[in-house]
């Protein structure tokens, strides 16, 4: 079986395109962006994971307008969960399947470019999702798009955090993301978000990313054609 790995740099389009139309291919973390991300997140839980640390926009701070408030410890993963549950106002007929698998590819190889600083578990759950045929639904309508694919990427964060009201295709059926997971054995049903893990999954034009690269790829397609 083919697997790709990603470490944040080399993945390319046409990877991207048959990762999203072809199942069966396999997804991957290179060791060596395992091991910057593990680096850099041991570094952010030692050094901010308290009260009395300084304050870093989305690990113990709000958002937006809130982005002076400080979070406390305490209510970090609680903070994190309502963060998905604000911005999944989306409307409309949901992204096919491949553009949801394109998503999440994506958004992973993002992470593994050691940037985001989300943990490597969240990595893990997105390419966990990938190589079991796992995806998320997620509508069309109600992307902002200037500070990322806000309700779409909230969608699919719901689901791979297991929430009760997400929902994904799964080997052709429209189910609960809990059931999904549950059938699938890729580990628990509930997935908590701890610090920046929410932010990080959500803000990022990786929707729109993804349905750009396979409509380029049909262009070019119909290009060819249209001149034979």
């Amino acid at each position: 079986m083919q697997t790709i790995t990603i470490d944040g740099f080399n993945l390319t389009a046409a990877q991207v395109v048959s990762v999203a139309r072809a199942p069966h291919l396999q997804v991957a973390l290179a060791e060596s962006s395992l091991a910057a991300l593990k680096q850099s997140r041991d570094y952010i839980e030692s050094t901010w994971m308290h009260d009395e640390a300084p304050m870093m926009y989305s690990f113990n701070t709000g958002v937006g307008l809130l982005k002076d408030t400080r979070i406390k410890v305490e209510h970090i993963e609680l903070f994190q969960t309502q963060l998905i549950r604000a911005h999944s106002a989306g409307i409309g007929e949901p992204f096919s399947e491949e553009v949801s698998r394109a998503t999440m590819l994506l958004r992973a190889n993002a992470f593994a470019s050691n940037y985001s600083a989300p943990r490597v578990e969240v990595v893990d759950r997105l390419l966990a999702f990938i190589n079991a045929g796992i995806h998320p639904i997620m509508p069309q309508k109600g992307s902002v798009g200037a500070s990322g694919d806000l309700a779409p990427l909230a969608y699919l964060a719901a689901a791979i955090a297991g929430f009760d009201e997400a929902e994904v295709m799964y080997q052709g059926q429209r189910m609960r993301a809990t059931q999904a997971i549950e059938q699938a054995g890729i580990g628990p049903v509930k997935f908590d978000l701890k610090a920046k893990d929410a932010s990080a999954l959500i803000n990022g034009c990786t929707a729109s990313l993804a349905v750009a690269i396979l409509a380029a790829h049909d262009a070019r397609n119909l290009l060819t054609d249209a001149c034979l």
